[in-house]
């Protein structure tokens, strides 16, 4: 078993807090679901990730050229 140490940067912390805050206002873990099961979203969270500028944020392990 290998153990993986992760720091994490302020900005990777307030980008954290800041997802768990916005999913928890507006996208309980049932309303998803929902919403996962139906296969759309509401246009009101699309807004809200456009006005946090998400839809430029890239996650993984992969190195970004």
């Amino acid at each position: 078993m290998t153990t993986s140490i992760h720091i994490q940067t302020d900005e990777q912390a307030h980008l954290r807090t800041t997802a768990r805050a916005f999913l928890a206002r507006l996208a309980p873990a049932l309303d998803v679901r929902i919403w996962d099961e139906a296969g759309k979203y509401p246009e009101h969270l699309f807004r809200e990730i456009a006005r946090l500028g998400w839809y430029d944020v890239v996650a993984g392990d992969e190195d970004v050229d």
